[in-house]
């Protein structure tokens, strides 16, 4: 039992060690490159990015090199690098500007998901040394601060996988126009492009202590993406059977589990983390077959768990299907022994260890 306790503290402490590490990185940010005698400097355009981001979250770095990417496939490299080392990247940005004040400019912009690179040309119209709003520096930085609220990362994914596999255009009425995002003069991000309805299903498994023996089965259910980082889901599900056996007699337990989780999502890459209160309902069928004369008995009971659970969403190369992990520990408020010849065959459980494997499917997505 020694080990038993050794293993739940190990577990409880990686849990909360990762979720701290989680909720402790900057959700998002972008990585400006600085060129030697580059002009406009990117700590100029940088200054302004951060008044401009940071209020809703969103994270300005800066990275040197001797020179500017050459051709797309050296952006492109230099941007996987970029966000192999932190996740949480959505893009990569250079420029490349003319001479002087009138500078007319290139702007480079690589997206973290598939690493589509995009040339945007910057022509500022009126120009002065000394007024910052009329600076290279300032159109550059208001030209980005627009691909990040206007949502030109999530568009340049869409127009590489039609490239990738072209279809029909849709009817015209499908063509949902984009959110504003500006609001009562709020700044805002532009909402998530997840899917908001995804199916799921799988394989879990419980382990009650004390008691042990764990228990395992398949598992369905539905999760609603309505907000950017906030998914409600819902699951049932079966756990098979638990036989128990002593001198009196022999047990036979049918769990069938009900839960509600509300995950709370952090992007990691192209993946999604999420950590999520959750509460079980168990319905509880119990075969009681005691030794010798005795009739056979069934009971029903209900059992209420809460606690917590992380998952992972990892997608696949079909843009519907996801890979789901989940891992969680549950305490037990309501729970029963369940006897034979008043002889404690099955007891109750303090808390349970759960954890599944499956997969989301979005019918609705594109």
């Amino acid at each position: 039992m020694n080990r038993l306790h050794v293993a739940i503290s190990v577990i409880i402490f990686s849990l909360i060690f990762s979720v701290n590490t989680v909720l402790a990185e900057e959700p998002a940010r972008i990585v400006l490159l600085n060129v030697d005698d580059n002009i406009p400097n990117a700590e100029d355009v940088a200054e302004v990015l951060r008044r401009h981001l940071e209020p809703v979250g969103v994270w300005v770095d800066i990275i040197m090199a001797k020179q500017l990417p050459e051709n797309e496939s050296q952006w492109r490299d230099i941007a996987k690098e970029i966000a192999g080392d932190e996740p949480g990247t959505l893009a990569f940005l250079g420029w490349k500007c003319g001479g002087s004040y009138n500078l007319d400019c290139n702007l480079f912009v690589i997206e973290t998901i598939r690493f589509s690179v995009v040339e945007i040309p910057v022509r500022p119209r009126q120009l002065t040394k000394n007024d910052q709003k009329n600076s290279v520096s300032y159109a550059l930085a208001a030209t980005i601060r627009e691909t990040i609220w206007g949502g030109l990362f999530d568009e340049l994914n869409r127009l590489v996988a039609e490239g990738e596999q072209p279809s029909d255009p849709p009817p015209i009425g499908a063509r949902i126009p984009r959110p504003n995002i500006v609001e009562n003069n709020e700044i805002k991000l532009a909402e998530t492009t997840r899917p908001q309805f995804w199916l799921e299903g799988g394989y879990q498994g419980d382990y009650p202590y004390p008691g042990g023996n764990p228990m395992h089965g398949p598992q369905l259910g539905i999760a609603l993406s309505p907000g950017k980082n906030v998914v409600p889901s819902v699951g049932i599900g079966w756990l098979g059977v638990r036989k128990e056996e002593n001198n009196t007699g022999l047990i036979r337990v049918h769990r069938f589990p009900a839960s509600v989780a509300i995950r709370i999502i952090f992007p990691v890459g192209l993946a999604m983390f999420s950590i999520a209160p959750i509460a079980r309902l168990d319905i509880v069928f119990v075969d009681i077959n005691p030794h010798g004369l005795h009739d056979n008995s069934t009971q029903t009971e209900l059992e209420f768990n809460i606690g917590g659970m992380t998952t992972w969403n990892l997608p696949l190369s079909l843009n519907k299907l996801e890979i789901v992990l989940g891992f969680g520990i549950l305490a037990t408020v309501i729970g029963h022994d369940y006897k034979v010849e008043n002889v404690v065959t099955v007891p109750s459980s303090k808390f349970r260890i759960v954890w599944s494997i499956g997969f989301a499917w979005s019918p609705l997505s594109d």
